[in-house]
């Protein structure tokens, strides 16, 4: 933050409000989300937030993201991180794949489900000291959501509603854009505009 304020002193700019990735992206989710998890898969590691009553009350930095799907595919399918990214993204590694496609599948799962453990493990702890405590989604987002049936194959051993954040459903951009950028670009975009609708005071 320091730095990021420093950076704004220099090119002359004015700060408005400071947030954080986390309820950037939760104010982007519309209505309906009050008693949930957000998963947000980054690059490096992944950030689970819970939330009750609309508000974030745990967190914990999980070490698992979207280099770690990457790198366990690369292992089997020997070929370099930007081929297996194209992989990842445009094959259904996690549901019905062709057989050739099999061992990228298996590893695929076995990082995916790396990360949710983890995420469970969070989360039943948090449930064993608040007995209370109840979750009706657990939505995911980030960079590393953008795996065709993530939330599905995640949904198969959850008790809870599993989404993929699409913040398409929830923006219309600008028709001039190339739709296929923003589309690529989705999965980050939902910090970006929520950082928009937080606003911030002017001042004088």
């Amino acid at each position: 933050m320091d730095s990021i304020v420093e950076i704004s002193d220099v090119l002359g700019l004015k700060i408005l409000k400071i947030d954080i990735d986390v309820l950037s992206i939760c104010r982007t989710l519309g209505k309906g989300f009050e008693e949930f998890i957000l998963l947000d898969i980054g690059l490096d590691y992944s950030m689970m937030t819970i939330f009750q009553s609309g508000a974030p009350v745990a967190q914990r930095a999980l070490q698992q993201g979207w280099s770690n799907f990457v790198n366990a595919v690369s292992e089997v399918t020997f070929t370099d991180n930007r081929k297996t990214e194209a992989l990842i993204k445009t094959k259904p590694l996690l549901v019905d794949c062709d057989s050739e496609l099999e061992d990228a599948s298996i590893a695929l799962k076995d990082a995916v489900n790396s990360l949710v453990h983890e995420c469970r493990l969070t989360s039943d702890y948090y449930t064993t000291n608040k007995r209370e405590a109840v979750f009706t989604h657990l939505v995911l987002a980030g960079a590393g959501s953008a795996v065709p049936g993530l939330s599905e194959y995640v949904a198969r051993d959850n008790e809870n509603e599993v989404i993929t954040h699409d913040i398409l459903k929830m923006v219309d951009f600008y028709s001039k854009f190339e739709k296929k950028k923003v589309k690529a670009a989705a999965p980050v975009l939902a910090v970006a505009v929520g950082a928009a609708l937080a606003g911030g005071d002017l001042g004088d």
